[in-house]
């Protein structure tokens, strides 16, 4: 599965995320119950000209919770880092539990300054 992840430059100098045509607070990957591991990729399209990539030493944070973004480092072991490029995250979400995954994918731009998008999935469950 592929996600469309565009960073568009705002007036205020900020970043206006994008989802495959979802805002992140409205973006929400449903994984049914008994469909398993998946895995997914997440392509960047920066708008910016900050020259954003994903921060390949920490691409995502992640937590079964009811708050909008997991705290640094979160792990909730369901996602595994497939592989990360500039461009690219792929994760294998294992969808081994029924959960709401937030997550929070980390960038940096061409001068080093952090940026993130929080999104989730929503794991049904194993069989």
């Amino acid at each position: 599965m592929d996600v469309k992840v565009t960073a568009n430059g705002n007036a205020a100098g900020g970043i206006d995320w994008d989802l495959d045509g979802k805002k992140p607070h409205q973006s929400q990957i449903d994984f049914p119950k008994g469909t398993g591991a998946r895995d997914v990729a997440f392509k960047l399209f920066d708008r910016t000209g900050r020259n954003l990539r994903f921060d390949s030493a920490a691409p995502i944070w992640d937590h079964v919770h009811d708050t909008d973004c997991p705290p640094s480092g979160a792990a909730s072991g369901q996602i595994d880092v497939v592989d990360c490029s500039d461009k690219q995250l792929s994760v294998n979400n294992k969808n081994s539990a029924a959960c709401t995954l937030h997550y929070q994918l980390n960038f940096v731009d061409g001068n080093g300054q952090a940026e993130a998008v929080d999104p989730m999935f929503k794991n049904g469950g194993g069989g």
